[in-house]
């Protein structure tokens, strides 16, 4: 239902280290966390209370999420 997504990384930031560009990714039912948190850094993002959600959420910046419909997605490369 468009919460899991499988595609080909199109761009990548200066920061990126886990992903090349042409890239094939998946993305799981989260695309961004906080990091900070202690689910973050116990590996559990899912719990965390400041995610993103990969479909019908919003970033940050209030950027709308629509996840497997859409062209294109923005995922942090964890």
């Amino acid at each position: 239902m468009g919460h899991e997504v499988v595609g080909d990384a199109v761009r990548v930031g200066s920061k990126v280290s886990l992903v090349k560009e042409g890239q094939r990714v998946g993305v799981g039912a989260e695309v961004l966390s906080c990091f900070t948190c202690a689910e973050c850094k116990s590996d559990n993002e899912q719990y965390c209370s400041s995610q993103v959600e990969t479909y019908n959420s919003r970033y940050k910046d209030g950027t709308p999420a629509y996840g497997g419909f859409a062209d294109y997605i923005r995922v942090h490369e964890r």
